[in-house]
């Protein structure tokens, strides 16, 4: 592993905030670029009831190519295939199964869980604990408390079909102590992770190279790498930085009255600009504005579109005494712009060095890395932290994929957004599309701020949004062609995994192209993804691994997750039993994993 850098950083980065970092890697683009759509499409989508979206479709649909029919009619939709589904589980794992996702039905340990497993923590002390955690939860959701662990169950499921993405279960959140001194900071659960320290985040840079390291060891170049950028750095900078760059979105959609719906699709003249200025009477200069104008007008085109006003928050130095006047006339309607202190952007240097850093391991590797998604108010300065790695890395492939959550409101909007900026600098946008797993953390932060709920109000919204997204993804693929989108269907969703696959066959997507490939937790809905491993589909496990006390906020999700989803837990702890009375009535009392799928 190559050695990491430590609290170095350049003169210019201590005056930027992703500039420093980006000067290298974005090749110029023409004023033709700024266009974002093009003519109609003439992809062919499948209609899904819940959609209101209309989709345009060639007159005559594609011939689906030899793999994508054999691949599609190879495939079980049923999903109820228990002796391909758990050939790669011993009897014990499935009675474990059992076990764990019987109390994940039980409403009480679910809700509680934290205060449970806080409990039994101190009741039965810090070695019997994990004993008991790793004979359920723990054995059953993670792989281990080591890569090495982890190494031999990833090479266990490779035989069949499976591959993985290795992931070392480590995060930061704020305290609740925090929340309550400061409302803006966030509500976390018990037990979540605080802020490890500069070290702790040194430390931290290295465990995921590491697991990298395993990926490789384990999978070759096939493997894939995650990370939480909550491990890289202060949970309190990544949401100040989230704060200014929504604060600096609003006032773009200020400047140009647009709806938030279509904002990244419009662009400001100069004499606009000079214009809105003075109609929201802020008294400054016109040779001051205009010189303003110019800074921000990367492409000197003369107009300055949603994506080159963002970089406005990249040129604080150039820039502070814009936000200073525009923060002097702000109102209830208008938060003043908050801009990153002189310290923050020396220690948002050496998040961004700390990223780079894991981020050019991976491409040494020809690993490719997903960021993961977390806490909505961290996501603004994540997701602009995987775009600006997209930017840099994704020029050749989809070596970097970002994580979109589908159960936000605004997650279409924000994909859009994304891929607006993929055409227009030529680069492949890569997604990683989940519904999300911390409604419970979000709406207890909303209701305790009073802001809007930024969760999709039911199930069927967002599935809605899930496949909208997906749909609209697919759509991109065929407007740019192959390789230009990569994307991953991370989902536990029966339907929306039929949804998918139907998506590729009409579209002709094969699945030896890497444009579409599957997720699904490790220890959760074997049945599918063994199903589509098996069937020739890219299929990958989310295995993590790490001590017990590390995994446990992870765990905590998992249970909430299961909970949350009664139906489909019934019908895989049915399967499983269907399979251990299969095994019993065939001999297998013993029944040892073929080495050979």
């Amino acid at each position: 592993m190559p050695p990491a850098p430590r609290g170095v950083v350049s003169k210019s980065a201590q005056n930027v905030i992703f500039q420093a970092y980006r000067s290298s890697w974005i090749s110029p683009t023409s004023s033709n670029s700024r266009h974002i759509h093009g003519g109609p499409s003439l992809i062919k989508t499948p209609k899904d009831p819940t959609s209101k979206h209309s989709v345009t479709s060639i007159a005559v649909p594609p011939v689906a190519s030899e793999e994508v029919e054999r691949c599609f009619n190879k495939l079980d939709l049923s999903f109820t295939n228990t002796k391909e589904a758990f050939k790669s589980k011993t009897n014990y794992e499935l009675l474990r199964a059992l076990i764990v996702l019987k109390l994940c039905s039980f409403e009480f340990l679910v809700k509680n869980n934290d205060k449970v497993l806080q409990f039994l923590r101190k009741a039965l002390g810090k070695s019997l604990f994990d004993r008991l955690l790793k004979a359920t939860f723990f054995g059953h959701f993670v792989a281990g408390e080591t890569k090495q662990e982890a190494a031999k169950r990833v090479q266990r499921i490779r035989r069949f079909g499976v591959k993985s993405i290795l992931y070392h279960s480590v995060e930061s959140d704020i305290s609740h102590q925090e929340t309550e001194e400061n409302p803006f900071e966030g509500i976390t659960k018990p037990g979540t992770h605080v802020f490890p320290g500069e070290k702790g985040c040194d430390k931290n840079m290295d465990i995921f190279c590491e697991s990298i390291d395993a990926v490789v060891e384990a999978l070759g170049s096939e493997g894939i790498a995650a990370i939480k950028l909550t491990a890289l750095g202060r949970p309190q900078l990544l949401l100040k930085l989230s704060e200014s760059i929504m604060q600096t979105r609003n006032f773009f959609k200020v400047l140009t009255g647009a709806p938030k719906e279509t904002l990244f699709m419009n662009k400001i003249s100069e004499e606009d600009f000079l214009r809105r200025f003075k109609e929201l009477g802020i008294k400054v200069d016109n040779k001051q504005v205009r010189e303003w104008f110019k800074t921000i007008d990367n492409d000197r085109d003369g107009f300055l579109d949603f994506h080159e006003w963002g970089d406005s928050v990249d040129k604080n130095e150039e820039l502070a005494p814009m936000f200073k006047v525009i923060n002097a006339h702000a109102d209830k309607s208008r938060l003043p712009i908050e801009t990153l202190s002189k310290s923050e952007e020396l220690e948002f240097a050496k998040v961004m060095q700390r990223l780079l850093h894991v981020a050019d391991y991976a491409v040494e590797k020809n690993v490719k890395m997903i960021i993961d998604a977390e806490q909505t108010y961290f996501q603004p300065a994540i997701s602009r932290m995987a775009v600006e790695l997209m930017r840099k890395y994704n020029k050749n492939g989809g070596q970097i994929l970002n994580t979109y959550q589908a159960y936000l409101k605004s997650t279409f909007n924000t994909i859009e957004t994304d891929m607006s900026l993929a055409r227009k600098e030529n680069f492949t946008f890569g997604a990683k599309l989940v519904r999300g797993a911390y409604m419970d953390q979000e709406r207890k932060r909303a209701n305790a701020l009073g802001y809007e709920d930024p969760i999709n109000p039911n199930f069927e919204a967002t599935t809605q949004m899930y496949y909208k997204c997906l749909r609209r993804i697919i759509e991109e693929r065929g407007a740019r062609g192959p390789g230009q989108v990569s994307v991953m269907v991370a989902s536990h969703n029966e339907e929306g995994i039929k949804f998918a696959v139907q998506l590729m066959k009409d579209n002709n997507v094969p699945p030896s192209e890497r444009t579409v490939c599957f997720g699904q937790l490790f220890g959760m809905c074997d049945q599918i993804s063994f199903s589509l491993g098996q069937s020739g589909y890219s299929i990958y496990k989310c295995v993590p691994y790490g001590p017990v006390e590390d995994v446990l906020p992870y765990l905590s999700r998992r249970a909430l997750e299961n909970g949350g989803m009664l139906t489909k837990v019934q019908k895989e702890r049915a399967l499983l039993w269907s399979e251990i009375k299969r095994r019993i009535s065939s001999g297998q009392l013993i029944y040892k994993v073929p080495q050979v799928a």
